[in-house]
């Protein structure tokens, strides 16, 4: 995969394409020069292969390379669970009755598909937990000086435009308040409100571009989910806003919501209600 082209995608998708393009350059220089006669070509695709191939445990906090195992195929819903077990044995089990020949499956990582694309090389399409984002919020919005004080929270926004961990959004919620004065608790919500919502449009016309320009067809899917649940999150925010009693704009962001959308974005399908 050729990060090069996807590090000019928006918000955290493109910031994570070239952190990785950064350190892929940094390890296939020191592969080739810890041995000279590895060609740059050759280790990309050795780093690629590792890459493409660990697997990693976060309860044992370990990476490694499974033969076999490593031919394993991504599905949303999978027909086993692995488990790399404190002997450093991999276990697999199937999570329904499998017939002969079938493929047995597994889920490699609950992220955005932007990610799962810049990790594995492919995205998923259609309905499912991949149609999110991960986006970074801040608040003054306006703030670009690496001096001032800037607080912000990177949260996941999911298909229907909710946000999967709104505690997340505290701090700014917070910041907001104390920006509008004692006693001003309504004037917090709507400057708060107003954060987000400039910052999404923002980020929403940046991806309504990659739709329009791209012509890599993974690409496309991913700008596509982007911009549709971005509108949805959008339009959350403005109804909240035009609302004759708002009261708190967090509720709002809430998966158990219920919000009418225009056509062009009603079709796909909503997270379930925590």
């Amino acid at each position: 995969l050729d990060l090069s082209e996807f590090q000019s995608l928006p918000g955290r998708a493109g910031h994570r394409a070239r952190y990785l393009d950064r350190e892929h350059r940094r390890v296939v220089g020191e592969l080739c020069g810890a041995l000279p006669p590895c060609s740059p070509e050759r280790a990309a695709r050795a780093l690629h292969c590792v890459d493409t191939r660990t697997v990693y445990s976060k309860r044992l906090g370990l990476r490694a390379l499974v033969p076999v195992f490593d031919f394993m195929n991504h599905d949303p819903q999978p027909s086993a669970i692995w488990e790399l077990a404190d002997d450093r044995t991999m276990r697999i089990e199937a999570t329904r009755d499998l017939a002969a020949g079938e493929e047995v499956t597994i889920f490699y990582d609950d992220v955005p598909n932007a990610k799962l694309l810049l990790m594995y090389g492919f995205v998923v399409e259609g309905a499912s937990k991949h149609q999110c984002i991960d986006m970074e919020f801040r608040f003054p919005a306006f703030c670009h000086d690496a001096g001032e004080d800037v607080v912000r929270a990177e949260v996941r926004l999911l298909s229907d435009g909710s946000v999967q961990r709104r505690a997340l959004l505290v701090p700014l919620l917070r910041a907001a308040r104390v920006a509008a004065g004692p006693g001003q608790e309504g004037a917090g919500e709507r400057l708060f409100a107003e954060v987000l919502l400039e910052q999404a449009s923002e980020e929403l016309g940046e991806w309504e571009a990659v739709v329009a320009s791209s012509r890599d067809a993974s690409m496309v899917t991913i700008a596509t989910g982007s911009r549709d649940l971005l509108k949805r999150f959008v339009e959350r925010l403005r109804l909240w806003r035009e609302s004759s009693e708002p009261g708190q704009a967090m509720a709002a962001l809430s998966r158990t919501v219920v919000e009418v959308f225009d056509d062009d974005t009603s079709s796909s399908s909503s997270s379930s209600s925590s």
